[in-house]
């Protein structure tokens, strides 16, 4: 009887620990399938979906072995693993249609995807990820990134680049934008291939003073953009003309770290070493970006993994943050790069690049500037869990040209059909000024019928710097 009785309460143990068990897998398992396709877990993704598949199956199998008095557990276990598994099938489902709808559009849809990804900016993994976007226009431009640099020669990735906008030539259409993260410092996505170069900063730590600060700031813009050309870039996402944060770095910011990436606090010396910088890299035929309005200086958070705020009053920003933005936009054809930080002074609860109110109505019209505007990555948090389709759609409203999908290049087939839907439901904005602007882009301009035919987007117009100093040079 003795003996009975430690049988049962040992079987009780295991059925116990059998069901914590099954709570610990499920607890793991519920945000995994919640997040498999967020960009936060890109890493693991190509992982995800089977092991999801495995864990249910496994967990449904253990679940229906639970001894029979423990029906009602039984029940609770099996019901909670289907849900895992049908709430990973719909995910991987929904994905996997709008990629199809994508690919298999014709006729009229097709020719809205040509229009609205004209649009879009993209990371790639492999040339070949983006073949089809590139031959039917779906896309408008690409960054390289450093996992397409790694471990290749200078050569290697200008072939490659080649050969992206050879099939756009193929297809007879414009010329790929093709951008690189390269500010010099801890942000050169392309280093190697390409040399290191110290961060802007350095200059104003050097000791340099006017004429001789901006001097040192060209010459290092003209040598950037020159490894840049090379290898078949035309765009930089630099310089970063945030103001350096007086307080140092915040707390939890892994990636954003602008403390180590802005040139100064000081909105002068910013102006003088960005605009010089910018005109070096403008004399090789690169397009500089200014980034990231309306300024991260003074941000409560890092933007690429949390919702930060702006606090400061316009009247705040036009005196300090602000300066160095309009001062360059004014005197050189650099994208403005509008990141993810709420301006509470303008329009609170949203993020500034699908910021209707700071896009159009401030940078637009009060500024009166007619450039091209790019978004940060919409992939990062607070634009991708705020809705990736309704982010698209607002930034675009607001007068954003080009949408940047860096980090998660996957999402571009998701933006691709919510804004194909935006359309069909005559929600998508006229995109008419947009394109406009597009079109004037360099390698776009040189590429346009009727223009000189000795221009293109590789064609060697690069002046020597001495030259470019003497009628470029800041008084």
């Amino acid at each position: 009887m003795a003996r009975q009785t430690a049988y049962r309460e040992r079987n009780h143990a295991l059925a116990a620990l059998a069901v914590g068990a099954h709570g610990l897998a499920l607890l793991a398992a519920l945000p995994l399938t919640l997040l498999m396709k967020d960009p936060l877990l890109l890493w693991m993704r190509a992982g995800a979906w089977p092991l999801l598949l495995i864990a249910s199956m496994a967990g449904m199998a253990a679940a229906l072995a639970l001894p029979p008095r423990r029906r009602a557990g039984q029940a609770v276990l099996l019901l909670a693993w289907l849900a895992v598994l049908c709430s990973a099938c719909y995910r991987e489902v929904e994905y996997c249609a709008r990629q199809r709808r994508v690919e298999t559009a014709t006729g009229e849809d097709a020719q809205t995807l040509r229009r609205v990804g004209e649009h879009l900016v993209v990371g790639y993994r492999s040339p070949a990820d983006l073949r089809q976007l590139v031959t039917r226009g779906y896309i408008g431009g690409v960054i390289v990134r450093q996992d397409n640099a790694a471990g290749r020669a200078r050569q290697q990735l200008r072939a490659e680049i080649d050969a992206l906008q050879a099939l756009r030539r193929r297809a007879g259409l414009p010329p790929l934008l093709i951008a690189a993260d390269q500010e010099g410092g801890a942000v050169a996505h392309l280093s190697p291939p390409l040399p290191r170069q110290p961060p802007l900063a350095a200059l104003v730590a050097s000791g340099a003073r006017g004429a001789a600060l901006r001097q040192l700031a060209m010459s290092y813009g003209f040598e950037q953009g020159a490894a840049l050309r090379a290898v078949g870039v035309n765009t930089n996402f630099s310089p970063v003309v945030d103001l350096k944060p007086v307080r140092g770095s915040i707390a939890l910011d892994f990636f954003s770290r602008i403390a180590s990436r802005a040139i100064a606090s000081d909105p002068a010396t910013v102006t003088e070493v960005a605009l010089a910088y910018s005109q070096g890299l403008a004399a090789q035929g690169i397009v500089p970006t200014l980034k990231h309005f309306p300024g991260l200086g003074s941000a409560t958070a890092d933007t690429h993994r949390f919702n930060a705020e702006l606090t400061q009053t316009i009247a705040q920003l036009e005196a300090a943050d602000w300066r160095p933005f309009r001062a360059i936009l004014r005197r050189t054809e650099a994208l403005l790069m509008v990141g993810h930080a709420t301006l509470t002074a303008v329009e609170p609860g949203l993020p500034a690049s699908v910021s209707g109110k700071l896009i159009d109505e401030i940078v637009r019209r009060r500024w009166g500037h007619e450039g091209v505007i790019i978004s940060d990555d919409l992939t990062m948090a607070p634009t991708y869990r705020r809705g990736l389709c309704d982010s698209s759609l607002r930034a675009l409203v607001a007068g954003t040209d080009l949408l940047l999908l860096a980090y998660d290049w996957q999402q571009v087939y998701t933006v691709l059909d919510c804004l194909l839907s935006a359309a069909a439901g005559g929600r998508l904005p006229d995109l008419t000024a947009s394109k406009a602007r597009l079109s004037q882009l360099p390698w776009r301009a040189a590429a346009a019928p009727g223009a000189d035919p000795q221009r293109s987007h590789d064609a060697d117009i690069t002046p020597s710097l001495s030259t470019y100093w003497k009628s470029n040079a800041p008084p």
